[in-house]
């Protein structure tokens, strides 16, 4: 191994890109975390809903710009270009992780099932668990190893010039185009209590998604070219076809 330090680099970030998301699901769903989205001291709304905001704001922002192609052009010309997706991951980890530990909870229900009705409310704790479910297997279906940037640091950690995996459509992408996004859509919605921070949150998180999307899209058509259009055309965005 010529540079040990690049692996342990990609550690890091493939370890931070991991653990926040698996914090941020108890987070969401108010269980087995010491903080969650409606936990916490409660003060002044105002004050509260400005923080969020405030959080928010800067996640997506952060999270844009390292996505964009320019940025990553000056980055990787200061910053070894095998560990770029490496620092990304570590980024957006960090940021996961400041979002949930500086959130304020905005604690006044939006919505909230009453207890007696223990079907509907376990059915859409189902519904939501299922939905990381599908974010699991999408993750585990690719290569998550490449995707937070921990392939790319091994093979620079070796000395190997890197090669991505072909793209190549199957498991669950064989039915949706994004199952990681159609997961987490599932996942932040299926609740069935939802007070103002969590609307505020998954609110926020959904518009940021799409618009997200779009980008995605232009941008795997410019790499992956026709294959990615074929792709397109075939299958659909989120919601499986029943009949083909």
């Amino acid at each position: 191994m010529q540079r040990p330090h690049y692996l342990a680099f990609g550690l890091a970030g493939y370890l931070a890109a991991i653990l926040p998301m698996v914090y941020f699901v108890g987070f969401l769903a108010n269980v087995g975390v010491p903080k969650s989205v409606d936990s916490g001291p409660i003060g002044s709304a105002g004050t509260a809903l400005a923080v969020d905001l405030a959080l928010l704001l800067a996640f997506a922002l952060v999270h844009s710009l390292l996505a964009r192609r320019a940025v990553k052009e000056r980055l990787t010309a200061r910053f070894p270009a095998a560990l770029e997706r490496s620092l990304y991951s570590l980024v957006a980890g960090t940021q996961i992780a400041l979002l949930c530990g500086g959130w304020r909870p905005l604690p006044l229900l939006v919505w909230n099932l009453p207890a007696a009705w223990t079907a509907p409310r376990l059915l859409l704790g189902v519904i939501q668990g299922a939905g990381w479910g599908i974010v699991v297997v999408a993750l585990l279906t690719i290569s998550n190893a490449h995707l937070f940037g921990l392939r790319q640091a091994w093979w620079a950690a070796r000395g190997v010039p890197y090669v991505a995996p072909a793209f190549e459509i199957r498991g669950v992408y064989r039915r949706i185009r994004h199952p990681i996004y159609a997961g987490t859509l599932v996942a932040f919605w299926a609740t069935p209590e939802m007070s103002q921070g969590h609307l505020l949150l998954v609110g926020v998180l959904t518009v940021y998604l799409f618009i997200g999307l779009v980008f995605e899209e232009r941008e795997l058509e410019r790499e992956l070219g026709e294959a990615y259009l074929v792709h397109r055309r075939a299958i659909p965005r989120f919601v499986p076809r029943l009949l083909k």
